[in-house]
């Protein structure tokens, strides 16, 4: 498996991702994330520092519309999301990604290292 799970932090689930990070691989940690019990009250730390993304354009745009079916029920849900990348092209996939999904009612920021999160 590509992808872990972990709840056991009091603001947010972890997903780390490790080796190539496909759209199948994406939407699987999506799914797992969003089907969790403490979804809708925990933020989520998406940890890609560990992998590399095999993502397309056509990919991110995909995972945008499932992202659309997950849409939180009202704004007390927990919506933001951060994601941990390495330096790179990373940064510009991210960036795209986040572009994409400004429709969406949830809040991302990129970070290089789990040390700026203050949650």
């Amino acid at each position: 498996m590509n992808h872990s799970v972990d709840p056991s932090h009091d603001k947010y689930i972890s997903i780390a991702l490790n080796g190539k990070i496909t759209l199948e691989v994406m939407i699987a940690a999506i799914s797992e994330l969003m089907g969790h019990s403490d979804y809708k009250a925990k933020h989520s730390l998406w940890d890609f520092s560990k992998g590399y993304l095999g993502l397309s354009i056509n990919d991110l745009k995909q995972i945008v519309r499932f992202l659309e079916m997950y849409t939180p029920e009202n704004k007390s849900s927990a919506n933001k999301a951060a994601m941990v990348i390495p330096r790179g092209i990373h940064q510009a996939i991210m960036k795209i990604f986040i572009s994409m999904s400004s429709t969406l009612p949830y809040e991302y920021e990129v970070f290089l290292s789990t040390s700026g999160l203050n949650w």
